[in-house]
């Protein structure tokens, strides 16, 4: 995956999701050896280290790629990890359970496309249409300033609530 977080990141989910790696009789091996890890101290030893080195792995790479923002955004990583290992295994579900029918290139783009949400300014999304881009440095922010019109009270009401709430007092729409 190179250098970048991003990169490797990517990589992590294009090895999970290879066509390669990723087929009928794998799947049945893999499933089959989690299903005696229940019963085996060294299966679940084995099992164990390896889920928490690939989830410390993803955790890291996603606490990475949060910094690489401009400035820094701190996303709850080890939900982001979470939830792409939830994709990631899906797709290994999905060959097992409907290996005609399943589509390797159909699971990789799912969990690009959610890494493009999470992190839509170093993964490009997966649809093919554009995103405008976000800029997340503040001097690289154009701000446009311009009288409120009646149209804006809804929106500048919940400004001035998140305001308030955000200085310690209470929250009154209404107000």
């Amino acid at each position: 995956g190179g250098d970048s977080p991003a990169g490797r990141l990517r990589a992590l989910v294009e090895a999970a999701t290879d066509p390669t790696i990723i087929t009928p009789a794998s799947a049945a091996v893999w499933y089959g050896f989690m299903g005696e890890a229940k019963a085996r101290k060294d299966y679940q030893d084995i099992c164990a280290h390896l889920d928490d080195q690939l989830h410390f792995t993803m955790v890291q790479l996603c606490r990475e790629v949060g910094e690489t923002a401009d400035p820094p955004v701190a996303p709850n990583h080890e939900m982001i990890a979470q939830a792409l290992s939830g994709l990631i295994e899906l797709a290994w579900q999905g060959i097992l359970y409907d290996n005609e029918g399943f589509d390797c290139q159909q699971a990789r783009l799912q969990c690009l496309s959610f890494l493009s949400m999470v992190f839509p300014w170093v993964f490009p999304r997966q649809d093919g249409t554009e995103e405008p881009r976000r800029e997340f440095g503040r001097s690289q922010a154009d701000v446009i300033f311009r009288d409120a019109v009646p149209a804006d009270i809804e929106a500048l009401a919940v400004l001035v609530n998140l305001y308030r709430a955000s200085e310690g007092a209470a929250t009154d729409g209404a107000a």
